[in-house]
């Protein structure tokens, strides 16, 4: 999903009232958003942000 409010782009993990909570695709802290603020992200946006993620899990220090 993106947050239309500033472009991030999660996975929902749970709802509460009207909010969802975003958890980023690559991990990391969730953050709540109301649930009109979200819309489908596009495929190559997430496919993005998991290169992203795999890149920097290879450049851990040994």
């Amino acid at each position: 999903m993106t947050n239309v409010r500033d472009g991030r782009i999660g996975e929902v993990r749970g709802h509460v009232g009207g909010r969802v909570q975003v958890r980023p695709v690559a991990g990391g802290r969730e953050w709540d958003c109301p649930a009109g603020s979200l819309e489908p992200a596009p495929p190559q946006e997430v496919l993005r942000a998991q290169v992203r993620q795999v890149n920097r899990a290879g450049r851990l220090p040994c």
